[in-house]
C-alpha cells in the first residue's frame, strides 16, 4: 500500500506541475507546435535520464524513489496522451507535415533529452 501511496502522490504533483506548465505556455495559435506537451515531456525525460542514471550507480537502495519520482511523478508530468491527441487534431486538419514534424522532434528531444540526463550520472 506504501507503494502505491508513493506513485500516488509523485503522480499528482507531476500532473499539477504539467498543467502549470501549460497555463504559463499559453498554446493560441493552432498551426503551431503545442509547446506546453514539449516542454512537459522533455523535462520528464531529462528527469527520468538523471534519475535512472543515479539509481544504476547503486541498483535496488533506490525503490521507494523511484516509486515516487520516475514512475509517479515523471509519469503525472509526461503525457502520452496529449501528445497523441494533439497529432490526431493536425491531421484531422490536414496539418500532416506539423503533426509528422511534431512527433519527429518530440521523440528525437526526449531520447536526447533522457540520454544526457542519463550520461551525467553514468
Amino acid at each position: 500500500m506504501n507503494n502505491i501511496l508513493l506513485v500516488f502522490l509523485g503522480g499528482g504533483l507531476g500532473s499539477v506541475i504539467r498543467y502549470l506548465i501549460g497555463l504559463i505556455i499559453q498554446r493560441n495559435d493552432t498551426f503551431t507546435i503545442p509547446w506546453h506537451t514539449f516542454t512537459a515531456n522533455i523535462l520528464a525525460a531529462v528527469l527520468v535520464g538523471f534519475l535512472s542514471g543515479f539509481m544504476l550507480l547503486k541498483p535496488g537502495q533506490y525503490e521507494q524513489q523511484r516509486l515516487l519520482l520516475s514512475v509517479g511523478f515523471c509519469g503525472g508530468l509526461s503525457t502520452f496522451s496529449t501528445f497523441t491527441m494533439e497529432n490526431f487534431e493536425m491531421i484531422k486538419n490536414g496539418q500532416f507535415l506539423l503533426a509528422f514534424a511534431y512527433i519527429l522532434i518530440s521523440i528525437i528531444a526526449c531520447l536526447l533529452a533522457f540520454w544526457a540526463a542519463w550520461q551525467i550520472q553514468k
